[in-house]
């Protein structure tokens, strides 16, 4: 694992602030919202249905936490952060303005104490900043919609259908949902009581994706079980780890694959070598077509049992994951703004839009972190020099080694076919030669032949195995991106240098970075769809 070193001062505040909210589980956020003045009759029914709603959703995936975004007006809010809190689920509550200030709206006595007593049990709470600077505060208001519309993987919406009052209202919120295609929950309440409660679940927005949620549910199960310990490493650390790990497991996978192949071969000539010697040979020839069954019946075993513990996929799928968070981290440290999992292009869409809900739900509290963070120009320009070290040349360094090791890797593989070829093509010029000229030695065409079909085989296997491990392919992208990210470097040092300071042009600068290092890394993960373990065609 490749952590932040120590000495970038500008980073260690943001980085420990990384440390201490990410618990290493990815959560799905629920949020709200809805009317203040639910009517009374539909209070008890409208939270016995969201009850329902969280109760599936924890049951659907009992792994990763339900957090709920409510930010604890009178009315909704409450209803779905009662609910929440009744099922020991985290309750999050972002604030239009400040608590002091918001505290104010409610002028009853009873209101004010049931907001201060569902905030005690809350996880955190945080001011959600807006991003064009200081507004009024029917802005903020609105503000605080929008987030909750863009954030939450699942909306419960306790509306009646109609119009919004006001700017930001209900309404709104539902139809900035409704425009991005995202999971909704309306349920329908009355403010006066005249209509009865009822479940309306939208055909096309309804609960979050399954094959998405089951992917991140897998990955916070992998993470419970091999860090079980609290407080448990960041996000990225066990990602990056449980990549590692999937790696090796994948890696001994495919060498016992191949090593079972190869005992497979020796076993069959070792079979026709001794049918060809004729009996009295030490050795019984039905041993070798055993063995030979043994070792394909091992092979297929391994490529079953790999392909059932998904140790391929999960190695592909947390590698991708463990390096888009490694991008989030200075992309937050550096306030690039936006959805970073919006860069991936829409060819990476359908396998990584688990790695896209991830990078969203796993910034919970970035927003909250980043109103700490310095805004001046200086500041900044700090922070990105920092990361030029921490990143851009770290991650230049990395694949310049990376692009070395695998391109050694490639040329022993070419070396060692190659000489298993030049020792065919010579066992073959014997075996003409011993045609020409018979040795008076009788076994010596079987073993020339035994040893040819060998070699053959086992240049076959190798080839194959190299092409599995796609180390051309790796090398090939590493010298790319070690590229890449040398002129970026030099680049961005032209951008920061005191006297000619850029911070615009290195801003977009580290944005075209960040896309073309999750593109990469993407189109690394689509190459190694298309090498799944096998059985080889040898």
């Amino acid at each position: 694992m490749r952590e932040l070193p120590e000495c970038y001062a500008a980073f260690k505040m943001i980085y420990e602030d990384y440390m201490a909210t990410a618990d290493g589980a990815i959560p799905l956020l629920v949020g709200v919202t809805g009317h203040r003045d639910v009517a009374e009759p539909h209070v008890d029914a409208a939270r016995d249905l969201v009850t329902q709603r969280l109760q599936q959703l924890a049951r659907d995936y009992p792994h990763t936490p339900i957090v709920v975004l409510s930010p604890l007006a009178e009315g909704a809010d409450r209803i779905v952060a009662e609910a929440a809190l009744a099922l020991h689920l985290e309750l999050v509550v972002p604030l239009p303005v400040s608590l002091e200030q918001y505290r104010r709206d409610f002028t009853a006595p009873e209101s004010l104490e049931a907001f201060d007593a569902l905030l005690a049990q809350a996880k955190a709470s945080f001011v959600v900043p807006t991003p064009s600077g200081p507004v009024g505060e029917d802005e903020r208001y609105t503000e605080l919609g929008a987030f909750i519309a863009r954030t939450s993987d699942l909306l419960i919406a306790l509306w009646d259908g109609m119009p919004s009052r006001g700017a930001g209202g209900t309404a709104d919120v539902v139809d900035a949902r409704i425009a991005n295609t995202e999971p909704i929950d309306w349920i329908i309440v009355s403010r006066n009581g005249s209509a009865n409660v009822e479940q309306h679940i939208s055909h096309s927005h309804h609960m979050p994706e399954p094959s998405t949620w089951s992917r991140v549910d897998e990955f916070n199960r992998d993470a419970a079980r091999d860090f079980p310990s609290q407080p448990r490493p960041s996000l990225f650390a066990i990602a990056d780890e449980l990549a590692m790990r999937f790696h090796a497991e994948q890696n001994r996978a495919l060498d016992c694959t191949f090593a079972c192949i190869a005992a497979a071969v020796f076993a069959i000539e070792g079979y026709e070598l001794d049918v060809s010697l004729g009996p009295g040979t030490g050795m019984p020839s039905i041993v070798f077509l055993i063995a030979n069954v043994i070792s394909f019946a091992a092979a297929f075993f391994v490529v079953a049992y790999a392909r059932s513990k998904r140790f391929e996929s999960k190695s592909q799928d947390y590698r991708a994951l463990s390096e888009a968070l490694r991008i989030q981290r200075f992309w937050n440290a550096l306030d690039l703004g936006g959805d970073l999992g919006a860069l991936y292009e829409r060819k990476h869409e359908v396998e990584l839009e688990w790695v896209r809900k991830a990078l969203r739900s796993s910034s919970r509290y970035d927003v909250w972190r980043g109103e700490r963070r310095g805004r001046t120009v200086q500041h900044w320009v700090e922070r990105a020099r920092d990361a030029c070290e921490a990143w851009v040349e770290d991650q230049e360094r990395f694949f310049n080694r990376a692009k070395k090791r695998d391109e050694a890797k490639v040329q022993r593989a070419h070396r060692a076919s190659g000489l298993l070829i030049l020792a065919v093509s010579i066992l073959t010029l014997a075996l003409i030669v011993n045609e020409i000229a018979p040795a008076p030695v009788h076994d010596v065409r079987e073993i020339i032949l035994f040893l040819i079909s060998v070699f053959a085989a086992v240049s076959a296997l190798i080839h194959g195995y190299a092409d599995k491990s796609a180390w051309a392919y790796h090398a090939r992208e590493y010298a790319r991106m070690s590229e890449l990210y040398r002129s970026a470097g030099k680049e961005l040092a032209a951008m920061l240098k005191p006297e000619s300071q850029e911070p615009e042009a290195a801003r977009a600068l580290f944005r075209s970075l960040a896309r073309e290092a999750l593109s990469e890394n993407a189109d690394w993960l689509l190459a190694h769809r298309e090498r799944p373990i096998e059985m080889p065609d040898t």
